[in-house]
């Protein structure tokens, strides 16, 4: 049977369950080329505009020589054979690599000799199969058939049925197929309409890790065909991911650590949950020698867990302001503050006119609350709003919140608004990527309005060659869209880190291999590591593998009356031999002799995604903390313990004083900020902050 060509609307669903999706069957789930309808997308969103290829991955395109490439028009795609078309078998092919457990078609305007077909993959215990519905318009035949066969084209299962005894409106010639995949009861249903044209079960069905999904159109001339409405929810597929994005952050005390993200099929940033990052696994190999993981255990987290400084710099110049881009770029900027966490450092910068002195300013310094910054953003109004000094403000957040001799996190970024040209910089793009570059600092860089050519490559350069992203946003209604990408892009990284014994110089590879949703990524992560930059050293206690690293983030003071004091203490590295943690708190005057009684006022608790994350509180006495629990891995980092105090009863100042207490690890491990003078005579770490509520 010739299978031909219809003109024709074309659906395609991706769901985990698929809704009833005709005019009689509720639920819908169609929307309009416009793209209307929450979370889904427009043609203009799916292909180029010129339609002369398919846009981001999405999509293969296969055309026949005597195929036309589909066009644009009226916000519809539509189809054409060449001129020259001589074949009734000439066809036009859309897939789409992954896997699907469902997918719809809906056809209109049903021709005779034109056929459109929806295919997929599948394997089951007897092996490959091809599930495949197609609408046939051929003369006195108009018919559905449904079908399951082997590779070697055998017929399996087949059903056929004609249009006539279709469930469709009257004087109506539109149709819809589509089928589900049920791996629960491991069936697979072809529907025509509302009605359920066949079902087949297979024992061991499943559907493949890397299969196609497919749409063809064949044969008669698609003149008036048309795709008029698209949906394609990402729910139940599993796109094909890649590693990518890999950034070597060796690091004291011995630390091999590298940064990367994942990415699917499309290009999008894959973010992890924490307990998803938990899955991924690592093999290492140094100088071609499998790592033994009893000595020391690889360890991959998410940026949740990891210490991040950033600068946000702001564009408050007249043309910002003029075209519409600053209300867009407050709300961007205090969503990029919701998506960090409390560990995470933040500054916040602006630039207003070209003048040296006070043409730009620091607008908040690090250690405040997000909730802080954001009342910042909001609340500043600059004096004046005249020209800009892009990269000179660019130069002294650099200089000022990421010095050379500070302690580099494993990220650094800034995040910078623009609306166009440079006017009155002494600083050049070059001299700001060098900055950046010598400090390990990420550019992530959003291009507003219209750009003029030399201030976009200006702006692409700094992202792709500091290792961020560049977006562009036309107008105010894009704006917060793009730079939400520039924040996926951010939230993406993960870090695979361990501890090695080796001090010399040594080629180290790590195999980063993991499974997700049935899907396996693996890609080797290779570097020549100077051993001896990272190694340990007897008189340096910082350089002790046996001398954990730990970080604490706060004071923080929150609440309507600034009642609420916190601190965080996070891991750089742990040592061998720790299953306790006892934590000692103490509150003075300002004078810092005269106690204060905090016992009733203090919480202290484990965090998520962290190397104590299972422990429990085994004691509380006297303001003396002590947390147990399964011997942590050797190397981990990531977030410990949280310390609240209640202040409302508290002075407006006081001073905590916070002692972690080592004598219970018998000098075999110790824990410290890496300052031998913040040690007492018991070797025990004791660190003082004044509080200022």
């Amino acid at each position: 049977m010739v299978r031909r060509l219809i003109p024709f609307v074309l659906f395609l669903i991706v769901v985990s369950s698929f809704p009833s999706c005709s005019g009689g069957g509720g639920g819908g789930g169609f929307v309009s080329g416009d793209g209307s309808g929450g979370g889904e997308e427009s043609f203009p969103d799916l292909f180029e505009e010129s339609f002369t290829r398919l846009q981001s991955n999405r999509w293969d395109l296969v055309l026949d020589e005597e195929v036309a490439a589909p066009f644009a028009e009226n916000g519809r795609l539509r189809f054409r054979w060449s001129d020259a078309r001589s074949s009734s078998e000439a066809r036009l092919v859309l897939k789409k690599r992954g896997f699907y457990q469902s997918a719809a078609l809906e056809v209109a305007s049903l021709e005779s000799g034109v056929e459109a077909e929806i295919s997929i993959e599948l394997i089951s215990e007897a092996g490959p199969l091809r599930a495949a519905i197609y609408l046939d318009g051929a003369a006195g035949d108009r018919s559905v058939e449904a079908l399951i066969e082997d590779p070697d084209g055998k017929k399996v299962e087949r059903e056929r049925e004609r249009f006539s005894s279709l469930d469709v409106p009257a004087g109506s010639q539109e149709s819809l197929i589509r089928f589900e995949v049920d791996r629960s009861t491991e069936t697979i249903r072809f529907y025509a309409a509302d009605d359920i044209l066949l079902e087949v079960q297979e024992p061991g069905l499943r559907v493949p890790t890397s299969s196609a999904l497919s749409i063809a159109v064949r044969g008669g001339d698609p003149a008036q065909t048309a795709i008029e409405r698209f949906q394609a929810a990402r729910i139940g597929a599993v796109q094909e991911r890649s590693l990518t994005d890999v950034r070597a952050n060796h690091a004291i005390p011995s630390r091999v650590q590298w940064l990367f993200k994942l990415r699917d099929a499309r290009g999008d940033v894959v973010r992890l949950a924490p307990s998803e990052a938990e899955l991924l696994e690592a093999t290492v190999y140094e100088e071609g020698d499998a790592l033994d993981t009893s000595e020391t255990c690889p360890t991959i987290r998410t940026l949740d867990a990891l210490p991040l400084q950033i600068a946000i710099v702001l564009d408050h110049t007249l043309s910002m302001e003029t075209f519409g881009g600053l209300e867009p770029m407050k709300e961007s900027a205090k969503a990029l503050l919701d998506s960090l966490e409390d560990s995470h450092q933040f500054t916040i910068w602006e630039f207003h006119d070209n003048d040296l002195v006070t043409g730009f300013s620091k607008l908040l310094g690090a250690g405040e609350s997000r909730e802080r910054g954001k009342e910042v953003i909001d609340e500043f109004v600059p004096p004046v709003r005249g020209f800009s000094l892009n990269w000179d403000t660019l130069t002294a957040a650099i200089e000022e919140d990421f010095p050379d001799d500070s302690p580099a996190a494993p990220l650094r970024a800034i995040f910078f608004f623009s609306d166009g040209v440079d006017t009155s910089s002494r600083s050049e793009p070059r001299d700001v990527i060098d900055d950046a570059l010598d400090r390990g600092i990420l550019l992530f860089d959003l291009g507003y309005g219209r750009l003029t050519d030399s201030s976009r490559t200006a702006l692409i350069d700094m992202a792709k060659s500091t290792g961020g992203v560049f977006a562009e946003a036309e107008t105010p209604e894009q704006l917060r869209p793009r730079f939400q990408k520039l924040i996926d892009e951010l939230s993406g990284f993960l870090q695979l880190a361990y501890v090695t014994g080796r001090i010399q110089d040594s080629r180290i590879e790590a195999l980063a291999s993991f499974t997700l949703d049935g899907e396996r990524v693996q890609r080797y992560l290779r570097d020549r590591v100077n051993g001896e930059s990272i190694s340990f050293d007897d008189d340096d206690l910082q350089y002790d593998t046996q001398a954990g690293l730990l970080t604490i983030d706060g004071p923080e003071v929150s609440g309507e009356d600034s009642e609420t004091v916190t601190l965080e203490y996070g891991a750089v590295h742990v040592p061998r031999l720790v299953e306790r943690f006892d934590l000692r708190v103490l509150g003075f005057e300002i004078d810092g002799e005269t106690p204060l009684p905090l016992e009733d006022l203090l919480s202290v608790s484990v965090l998520a995604n962290g190397p104590f994350e299972d422990w429990q509180e085994t004691g509380s006495l006297l303001q003396l903390f002590q947390f147990e629990g399964i011997e942590a891995c050797f190397g981990d980092f990531g977030p410990l313990i949280r310390l609240t105090v209640d202040a409302t009863d508290l002075p407006a100042s006081f001073v905590l004083e916070l002692t972690v207490d080592n004598t219970v690890f018998a000098g075999l491990a110790s824990f410290s900020g890496g300052d031998e003078t913040e040690l007492d005579e018991s070797g025990n770490w004791v660190r003082r902050f004044r509080v200022d509520r």
